[in-house]
């Protein structure tokens, strides 16, 4: 459907508030395109392993610290935004 553009991309990575560039999506977008090109590179030194066993590696401690750092990050700045946390400090 994406290639198709039946979904449509257009402000993707901008606030809903005011069009400007969102901060965390940008940085959230650069490190899970980062972080699944790690993969991938992993997958492609281990393919005669992957290819064996059919399976796909487990991914490493810092794939996972690094996507869910970013991910805290990203719902962290957009709720300071949103004033999720106006009233509780």
């Amino acid at each position: 459907r994406l290639v198709r553009g039946e979904i449509r991309l257009v402000g993707l990575l901008r606030t809903g508030l005011d069009g400007a560039v969102s901060v965390e999506r940008v940085q959230l977008l650069a490190v899970s395109l980062a972080v699944v090109g790690a993969y991938l590179l992993q997958v492609a030194n281990e393919i005669d392993v992957v290819l064996a066993k059919h399976r796909l590696p487990e991914p490493s401690e810092w794939v996972l610290a690094g996507l869910g750092g970013s991910n805290v990050f990203f719902l962290l700045i957009k709720s300071l935004r949103n004033g999720a946390w106006r009233g509780m400090l």
